[in-house]
């Protein structure tokens, strides 16, 4: 502590001294001093102060002095990133600031107030200067209830015979809060000095200079006040004890000077402290404090436990303090805090001290906590870090095991203020040496608000990020964004789960994890924790169930068995004592029934490995199926995998009879899977409904289930259907598997159906099925390898194919799902009616389709078309190509050669004779208006080739009749779009072309030429 003068301690003042001694200071190198500017660039995190603090500008007395405080904003034209007071930046500079105690909008409230009836923590980060025993003077963190409230300040007082007293605010060794008188050597007059400090108060001292050295010069000039001593810390009070451990308590000076050394960049010039104070709950004349000093980086991270400069050191004694020194009022708890500061002292270097503000308790009072939890033991796990302070502690209380499900928490509590925290950035740095990977419902943890039970929201592993912690190292982060923290919402939990993972080692090994690096940012809230350090050991006791112990069908009447073998992974020796086992049973469905068994299990001394054998009395489960989860633990609190057993009980035996056992596809219908269930001795059944369950395995291990729930019919029946039975043609194969109908099951290869009846919880039984389907390649072939005409981008298109399986299965009607693709278009799937009957051998499977089904490019002559076929079991055929030509003007006729009805000269009478057949006669035309006429001469007698009386005639629907001789039209069309016209199809037996004759020819064949003349109309 320092001031211009002597000082002694009031038994008014409590003053703790937070000073660092120059005794056997050991040799430094001198580093290269920052500037304040780099120190404030360099600022770690705090809290906006807006108008939560007051000070005087100028304190009265025989003279006046400046206030050399000042408030610097973040921003603007200020380095600082946060809000920083300065409390000095010059020489013979002193300063104070204080809480403003009552609300500048309602003085009827309180505002940034300190409560002795309440535990409390002011926490931030400090700068005095760059060099250690040079840099003046220092901060003190103060409390008092000083009848001057905020012009309270250490003043220098002299007495003068002649002249008016000295009396004003002291700079130098004081640090603004002592008092100080001319004697430079002993006191005898504590009042003197104590008279001029901060009156009821309490100090805690940040000194970077020690005040050691003696005043030289004459009686006079010291008289006259031309010269001031600097002997503030080695003073000797009237016992002849030097004041350093007179005034000082007894734990002396909490420092070295290696506090104060490290200032090579701006960043090492900050030191953080935490100053707590907590009521006795018995007595409340007292209070006790305790402070931690230089506990954590400048970004924040907690330096390991065992290197905190804290007082006390033993967190079973603190610190206690007589609050009857600050003469309260009856019923005062609030009194005034704050800080003071100075400059000055002989030798020493005048610069900045500068405070960041952290945490207030009145302003804003939250409470931050993290955890480990071990979800696998069950247990919560201490905090290695924090080990010294417990040095009884067991290994097992900090170690959890390889493989073990963990759980870590954060928590912040809002427990009072006069503000909300703001919305709070949390940046959690996450412990190695664990896998963090989402559970079944992709979580990896969860945020909760209490206030708001629905309020739960989720984490997901794809939040993880890479960051660097403090050790260099790469840890796995996440940037939350947390809701703000008020009276309306108090208290907010991040838990992150994770698993043990210890590094791979064939010995065995304990690993320890170091404790990881957590932020909190927000406007009136900012702070840092640390997540618990442990132990990993690489040990685990492994058990497993006997073979035929595993799944047992019992009876109702009978005890059971669950026996199995327990050894540790590394081979280690069991110690003798007995293990524990533990019994979890569950019903069918997965749900606890609540019942639970322990059994002790004794080990050999030194054996590697252990059997068990866990005995469940008869009738201590009902009729039913169970899963009885059993794990073991050892005395270390080792705790083993957890296995299953699966138990039915039964009165009687279930019996299912399928029909076949195995079945052999031939073709691609549903499998009609039949056969009978019933109860040995042919009982009633138990329960009005059965539950019957079908679990389809497929080649690949895909594995399909359908149940049916029903009343009790004594039948297995359900249809299984192909894997691709029900697709339809908007959807791909490929899509369509990702989530086929849930009875398209079958697929090709060995299925193996597992049947599983239930008489509701009293009995079930199983049997499986084996259905085999062939796994074929299914080919096409085109049978032409000519090009292909089409009349327009919608006309007609033939395939001309033939389908083989290339074995003895058959193809059933609209089983396969074409898919065409145009030159490089999307693909187009449609459904073929091919075949239209069964067919079980290669077979012509050729099919029309219109241009605009399979999409044909109207702006094209020329199209490539690639096409190939599935079957309800997803087989795919090979591709085939079709090149069509797109015309864009068509006109022609299909014609044959065609008869006339024998004539019968029975029956024989004059007039017309009919077509004999099917004359398929057909225009084909595309943007094409047409005209046909028919011309024919008179029937040649064949033998003879001469003309005979026979002659064709074009008779119309109105039964007019015109000789081909004249050349009669006989059909047009004006439609332009593309079109097929059957004209034989329109004419019945009594019209269109007939053969005319009026008298019975003679015996023979008849020959002729009809000319077509077809031409397009305008």
């Amino acid at each position: 502590m320092k001031h211009q003068g002597t000082k002694y301690k009031s038994f008014l003042l409590i003053m703790f001294f937070f000073t660092l001694m120059t005794f056997f200071m050991p040799s430094t190198t001198v580093q290269a001093v920052p500037s304040d500017d780099d120190v404030l660039k360099a600022a770690p995190s705090g809290m906006k102060l807006g108008n939560l603090f007051e000070y005087p500008t100028t304190y009265t007395g025989s003279k006046t002095v400046n206030n050399s405080v000042q408030v610097r904003t973040a921003g603007g034209s200020n380095p600082n990133p946060v809000d920083v007071i300065q409390m000095t930046n010059g020489d013979k500079q002193v300063s104070s600031i204080w809480g403003r105690k009552t609300n500048p909008d309602d003085s009827s409230k309180d505002y940034n107030y300190f409560d002795l009836s309440k535990e409390q923590t002011i926490s931030g980060w400090i700068y005095v200067g760059p060099t250690y025993n040079v840099s003046g003077d220092g901060i003190t963190l103060v409390l008092q209830n000083d009848d001057n409230g905020i012009n309270a300040i250490g003043r220098y007082h002299k007495d003068n015979l002649l002249l008016s007293d000295d009396d004003y605010a002291a700079s130098g060794e004081s640090l603004g809060v002592y008092g100080s008188t001319d004697s430079q050597f002993t006191t005898t007059d504590p009042s003197q000095l104590s008279s001029s400090a901060i009156q009821n108060s309490f100090a805690l001292e940040f000194d970077s200079f020690r005040n050691d050295s003696v005043v030289t010069g004459s009686a006079i000039d010291l008289a006259m006040g031309n010269i001031k001593d600097s002997y503030f810390d080695n003073l000797l009070d009237s016992q002849n004890t030097a004041e350093t451990k007179g005034q000082h308590v007894a734990w002396s000076y909490p420092a070295d000077s290696g506090t104060y050394e490290k200032t090579a960049t701006g960043k090492d010039a900050w030191h953080h402290f935490s100053f707590t104070y907590k009521p006795d709950t018995d007595d409340s004349n007292y209070g006790y404090i305790s402070y931690v000093y230089n506990d954590r980086e400048n970004d924040g991270t907690v330096k390991p436990y065992r290197t905190w400069d804290k007082r006390p050191r033993d967190s079973d004694s603190p610190i206690k303090i007589d609050l009857r020194k600050f003469n309260l009022k009856d019923g005062q708890t609030k009194i005034r805090w704050g800080f003071t500061s100075s400059t000055g002292s002989p030798n020493s270097t005048p610069g900045s001290n500068d405070i960041i503000v952290e945490k207030i308790p009145s302003v804003l009072n939250v409470l931050d906590q993290s955890g480990l939890y071990d979800v696998t033991q069950g247990r919560n796990i201490k905090d290695l870090d924090h080990r010294a302070a417990n040095p009884t502690d067991d290994d097992k209380d900090y170690t959890v095991d390889d493989g073990d499900k963990l759980a870590f928490t954060y928590n912040l509590n809002y427990s009072s203020g006069i503000t909300g925290t703001g919305d709070i950035k949390a940046k959690i740095q996450l412990p190695q040496n664990v896998l963090y990977q989402n559970d079944d419902n992709n979580h990896i943890g969860e945020i909760d608000y209490t206030d708001d039970p629905n309020s739960k929201t989720y984490i997901d592993a794809s939040q993880l990020s890479t960051t660097t912690n403090a050790e260099g190292d790469d840890v796995q982060t996440l940037n939350l964004d947390l809701s703000a923290l008020s009276e309306k919402n108090t208290n907010v939990k991040v838990t992150i789960y994770g698993t043990a993972n210890a590094p791979t080692s064939n010995t065995l090994k304990t690993t320890t994890v170091n404790p990881e690096h957590t932020s909190y940012k927000s406007d009136y809230y900012n702070n840092d924790v640390m997540s618990y350090g442990f132990m990993i050991t690489n040990e685990r006791l492994q058990i497993a169930a006997d073979k035929d112990s595993e799944t047992q069908k019992v009876k109702l009447s009978d005890d059971f068995n669950l026996t199995g073998t327990a050894k540790y992974l590394m081979s280690s020796k069991f110690n003798g004592d007995d293990l524990s086992a533990y019994g979890e049973i569950y019903d069918k469905d997965g749900n606890d029934t609540d019942l639970k068994s322990t059994w002790t299990v004794p080990v050999a001394k030194d054996s590697t490995t252990g059997d068990f054998s866990l005995n469940i009395p008869k009738e201590t489960l009902d009729v039913g199926t169970y899963k009885i989860k059993v794990h073991l633990t050892d005395s270390n609190d080792l705790v083993s995998n957890t296995i299953t057993y699966n138990i039915t009980v039964t009165k009687n035996e279930l019996i299912i009879t399928p029909d076949k056992t195995d079945i052999t596809v031939n073709d691609n219908k549903p499998v009609d899977l039949t056969g009978s269930y019933k109860y040995s001795d042919n009982a009633d059944f138990q329960d009005k409904n059965v539950t019957k369950t079908y679990e389809i395995t497929n080649a690949n291990g895909t594995t399909h289930k359908l149940t049916q729930t029903m009343a009790h019919d004594k039948k297995i029946d359900v249809d299984l259907k192909p894997i691709a039975y029900d697709q339809s043609p908007d959807q791909t194969l490929s899509d369509y598997l990702k989530n086929p109908k849930s009875d398209n099951v079958l697929a090709e290869g060995k299925n193996v159906v597992k049947i599983t009846v239930q008489d509701g919880t009293y009995a079930s039984a199983e049997t499986t099925v084996n259905i085999n389907v062939p796994k074929l390649s299914p080919t096409i072939t085109k049978t032409t390898s000519n090009g292909i005409n089409v009349l327009g981008p919608t006309g007609k298109v033939h395939f001309p194919i033939d389908f083989s399986y290339g074995s003895d299965y058959t193809l059933n009607p609209n089983e396969l799902i074409g898919v065409f693709t145009v030159d490089q278009q999307d693909p187009v799937s449609l459904k073929i009616n091919n075949p239209t009957t069964a067919q079980n051998s290669s077979f012509d499977m050729s099919f029309d389709l219109a241009g605009n089904q399979i999409n044909l490019p109207s702006d094209k002559n020329s199209a490539t078309v690639t096409l190939y076929f599935t079957d309800p079991y997803g087989r795919k055929t090979n591709t085939e190509s079709f090149n069509l030509s797109i015309l864009s003007y068509a006109l022609e006729l299909d014609f044959n050669n065609y008869r006339f009805q024998t004539i019968d000269p029975k029956t024989f009478e004059a007039g017309y004779i009919k077509r004999s057949g099917d004359w398929d006669l057909n225009v084909t035309s595309y943007k094409a208006s047409w005209v046909l006429k028919a011309e024919a001469d008179n029937l040649d007698y064949e033998s003879t080739q001469q003309p005979s009386n026979l002659s064709m005639a074009y008779v119309n629907k109105d039964d007019l009749a015109t000789a081909l001789q004249s050349n009669p039209q006989i059909a047009k069309s004006d439609k332009m779009e593309a079109q097929t016209v059957d004209i034989s199809d329109q004419w019945n037996s009594d019209n269109g072309i007939l053969l005319k004759t009026n008298t019975l020819p003679k015996q023979g064949d008849y020959t002729g030429t009809i000319h077509w003349n077809l031409t397009e109309s305008l």
